[in-house]
This record gives structure tokens, sequence and C-alpha cells, in this order.
């Protein structure tokens, strides 16, 4: 039996180099990596060079979508107004590859659209922040911990009620996201796989981690700081 053909019909991103897909690839072309010097985390002894989500706003972010039907805007705010940074910035990048592949005006039954999470250890941030103030932790922590909120929140702002699940695999793990969202369209189980790769919002914790095994530029690149990240 012939697998059916799989295609990429529609893109998104958030990143510090440009959000938008048009925005993000004219800044791949010119090499910009969106690094700057951080000084958020003053208890850390060491400089930080970061690629931060300064301008990021989610509420206006999301109002940008004008032509994406108003019960998907309505469920956006209620579910991500409160949410960790790390869901608001995969909503708006999830919006922006619905809205690319036309899925708001297809009739496709929900429970043949899935969804993909590509990542571990997502709200770091939001953890480390709720731990200096115990007592004014809010109850939505018990969901927002898990990165299985994203696979909740993504599903109930798409109306997705097929298979959702993340999957890990470190710095691989966007690519194990489309691996296993391709063959779960290949074995017929979906007509429409929606993958997400989260960013981490890292604490200092892991920064000081990640600083340790040498996996931060730091001084090295604290004078040069768009040459930090250049995998390329």
């Amino acid at each position: 039996m012939k697998k059916p053909s799989v295609a990429v019909t529609g893109m998104g991103i958030v990143s510090s180099a440009g959000s938008g897909v048009a925005s993000f690839s004219e800044a791949l072309k010119s090499g910009d990596s969106g690094c700057t010097l951080c000084t958020e985390y003053p208890e850390l002894a060491y400089p930080l060079v970061a690629a931060l989500f300064k301008d990021f706003d989610f509420e206006k972010s999301l109002a940008a979508f004008s032509d994406v039907p108003m019960p998907i805007i309505d469920r956006a705010l209620k579910a991500a107004r409160r949410a960790p940074r790390s869901i608001q910035a995969s909503l708006i990048a999830a919006l922006e590859a619905w809205q690319m592949a036309g899925l708001s005006s297809r009739a496709i039954d929900s429970s043949r659209i899935g969804l993909v999470i590509a990542g571990q250890n997502l709200n770091q941030l939001y953890r480390y922040r709720l731990q200096q103030n115990l007592q004014y932790s809010t109850p939505r922590y018990a969901l927002h911990f898990m990165d299985t909120d994203h696979v909740g929140v993504l599903s109930e702002v798409f109306d997705i009620h097929g298979e959702g699940f993340t999957i890990g695999g470190a710095s691989a793990s966007g690519n194990m996201g489309l691996i296993h969202a391709k063959r779960l369209l290949e074995q017929g189980i979906l007509d429409v796989c929606l993958v997400v790769g989260p960013y981490a919002d890292l604490s200092p914790l892991e920064l000081q981690a990640f600083y340790s095994i040498g996996a931060l530029g730091g001084e090295r690149f604290s004078q040069e700081q768009k040459k930090a990240s250049r995998p390329f």
C-alpha cells in the first residue's frame, strides 16, 4: 500500500531574530542571531549573552491576526493571557502556521487533527519566579509546570481532538516532532498535524549550569554579541 504524501503547508515563528516567517527569513539572510548582552539576572556572576524576547507582547501579537476567526482569538485570550511566556510564544507561532495553511477555511474533522509538542522543561523561569514567593503562587501552576500544558492550551484554542503529546530529544526535539508527525500522517491516523517547537524559558539556575559546562559564550562574546550564535 502506497503511503500518502506529506507536505508542510504552513509555518510560523516567534524569535529574538524576528517574529513571523518573512522577518525571520530576512534575519537569517543577514546573519542576525538576535543575541544581546542580558542584564536581567544580577545573581549571575558572569556576562550573559542571550537571545531575548525583548519586545514580545502576547495580546498585541494576537491582535495582528485579523483574518483568523474570532472564536479562535477569543479562546486564545482566555487560555493563554496568564500563561507562561513559552506557551504564549508557541500559540502566536502556531496561529501564523494555521493561518498560512488556510485551516480555518477548511472543513476538517477535529478528531483527524493532531498536535505534537517538541520540547521538554519549557517553563523553568516561570517556576523559578514562583519559588521566590511561594505564598503567592497561583493554583494555575498545577497545570503550567507540566510540558503537557502546551498540549492542553493549543488543543483547546484550535479545537484539536486528535492525538496530542509531547516528545523530547534535547537539541533534536524539533526534528523528532516532525518525524513523528510525518509517521502519524503516513499511517492514516491523522489528516493534519500541528508541530510546535517551543522555546525553553530558562531560569538563572539552568543558565548557570549551561555556563559551567561551556555551553554559553559569556565573556568570550561579551564584546561581540552578534557572533555568539552562528551555527552555520
